[in-house]
């Protein structure tokens, strides 16, 4: 039998067992079905201009590729599916200053074997966008005998 992927084990995943997203301290602070919040608190080894400052804009795709992969397994039936980026695209809006730095990512379409879903990059404050994308998972389920 399949075990379900609950919030608790999603979050456990992602915060603790995935290596990377644990380096950048990443944490997810909101979520339900088809939508997350995430944020990675600022550290000054993000930075990427130093004489700005301003965050390196790796940290923002991978922010950004994180929270809408955690929006989109938050869809999925059993912690067996998987998930893959087909697509991931960025449109750089302004730099992103040295402080938390949040993703907030909803799923817009999801088909039976493709998910798609927007994402904002944002600091906390309102109307401090950084960052708009999109990206596209493949969505590969368990084979199943019967």
């Amino acid at each position: 039998m399949a075990q379900p992927l609950t919030d608790e084990l999603l979050k456990q995943i992602t915060e603790e067992l995935n290596p990377f997203q644990k380096m950048l301290g990443m944490r997810i602070v909101e979520l339900e079905k088809g939508r997350a919040v995430m944020v990675i608190p600022y550290q000054s080894f993000l930075l990427g201009d130093i004489w700005r400052p301003a965050l390196h804009g790796g940290v923002l795709s991978a922010l950004l590729d994180s929270a809408t992969g955690v929006a989109a397994l938050s869809t999925v039936e059993s912690a067996e599916e998987r998930l893959s980026t087909l697509d991931l695209h960025i449109d750089y809006l302004a730099p992103g200053r040295a402080e938390d730095l949040y993703c907030t990512a909803e799923v817009i379409r999801r088909g039976k074997s493709s998910i798609l879903v927007h994402g904002r990059v944002h600091h906390a404050a309102a109307n401090s966008d950084v960052a708009l994308g999109r990206a596209v998972f493949h969505l590969k389920r368990p084979q199943t005998t019967g």
